[in-house]
């Protein structure tokens, strides 16, 4: 709006929303830094000296107010998660080349969803026939409802890890993506951004007990729920930088800072290479 009546603010509107956005980031996941780096990699890569001022001022603002209302992270497992076993590496790879393909099978799906044909011409039969399909699919499966970020921590509190757990990740992942093309089909806000982060925790609970099950009874699945997320953002949205510091700062746990940091570049790497695109980037190119 402001943008409309001042010459400054329609010239910098990009930098001043991409600010709005890394504030909020910050205060969702405490995160300063995912906040900054979420707005220069998905929104723009600018270099502008008005786009760091504007970010520095906003994230600096939101660090002092979680200060101040004294704010924690959304899943604490800095008492939780204190080592990680050399032994499990290979098992990180695994999931780290998981997390790649799933990064471009979460893109195709969800811009797939959306072109779904459905009374295009009855915008009120649309939406309830969509609510209903939507609701039956969250009746059975309400992990899936919102954000997801409720099933996160639920799972994170488990200790006895069997193989139902897997099973039931496996469905989410899958589903998961749909679920989101069609509530964006029919309307409703949001992006890749959030369910990138729930599949991810899905994704790295079913490599980890599975890994727990069948090859070492040792192995903690907390660190592959944590591993899952850094590596499934950075593929889904093409934000390492991003990737990292929303998981420490949904964790805050740095423990596994040395595989989050070498496999969250290679996990992107990897998605890129297979699709170039992801959800923000495609609809960009089919605009043009």
């Amino acid at each position: 709006m402001a943008s409309r009546k001042d010459v400054i603010f329609k010239k910098y509107r990009k930098e001043f929303m991409g600010a709005a956005i890394a504030s909020g980031v910050t205060i969702l996941f405490c995160s300063p830094l995912a906040g900054i780096f979420f707005s220069y990699e998905t929104i723009g890569k600018q270099k502008s000296n008005v786009f760091w001022f504007t970010h520095i001022l906003s994230v600096t603002f939101s660090t002092i107010i979680l200060f101040l209302m004294n704010a924690h992270p959304l899943i604490d497992l800095s008492q939780r998660v204190k080592e990680w076993h050399y032994e499990a590496i290979p098992f990180f790879i695994i999931l780290c080349g998981s997390t790649s393909i799933y990064g471009v099978y979460m893109t195709r799906i969800v811009t797939y969803s959306k072109r779904i044909l459905l009374f295009e011409n009855q915008p009120i039969l649309q939406l309830l026939i969509g609510s209903i399909l939507l609701g039956i699919v969250l009746y059975f499966l309400p992990e899936l409802y919102g954000s997801g970020y409720h099933t996160i921590a639920e799972l994170t509190k488990e200790t006895n890890y069997v193989v139902e757990f897997a099973l039931l990740a496996l469905f989410l992942v899958i589903i998961k993506p749909f679920t989101t093309g069609f509530t964006l089909k029919l309307g409703g806000d949001g992006g890749v951004f959030a369910p990138s982060i729930f599949a991810g925790a899905c994704l790295g609970l079913l490599v980890g007990v599975l890994t727990k099950v069948y090859f070492m009874p040792d192995v903690i699945v907390l660190n592959f729920i944590i591993l899952g997320v850094a590596f499934t953002v950075a593929a889904t949205l093409h934000a390492p930088f991003t990737a990292i510091f929303l998981t420490f700062g949904i964790f805050n746990s740095y423990v596994l800072w040395f595989p989050i940091v070498v496999l969250t570049f290679i996990s992107y790497l990897l998605s890129k290479k297979i699709y170039p695109y992801t959800v923000y980037t495609l609809i960009l190119k089919n605009d043009k």
